[in-house]
């Protein structure tokens, strides 16, 4: 159960913290707008890592936070879960995006098609 519990708190951050470049922009992916943008978000980002491994390895802090060491393999796991949900994200603005574009597009084909019928 305390491996459950450190796999959820973990997943959770990470995902937390890597969608903050997501965030940045509710339209533009994050490769279009870049990482360094703000130097505070790698900055924060490095900090809250940090601070999240202490509460997973140091001993005394295990205990408080109920946590339990992560192996290797676990850290994949949670990278590849917390990139596929950023991933997702940026899917989604371009999904959005396209969407937009196609109303706009029809819009603007309306438009001519009763300005020539009339």
């Amino acid at each position: 159960m305390v491996y459950a519990r450190t796999m959820t708190f973990t997943v959770l951050s990470v995902i937390s913290l890597l969608s903050v470049w997501s965030f940045r922009s509710l339209k533009e992916p994050i490769l279009k707008r870049g990482f360094w943008g703000n130097v505070w978000v790698p900055v924060s980002l490095t900090l809250s890592v940090g601070l999240h491994m202490l509460a997973i390895y140091v001993p005394k802090l295990q205990g408080f936070f109920g946590t339990v060491p992560l192996a290797l393999r676990d850290w994949s796991l949670i990278v590849v879960v917390s990139v596929l949900a950023v991933i997702l994200i940026d899917l989604r603005k371009m999904v959005i995006r396209e969407d937009k574009k196609s109303k706009v597009t029809q819009s603007m084909s309306l438009i001519q098609q009763s300005s020539t019928g009339s």
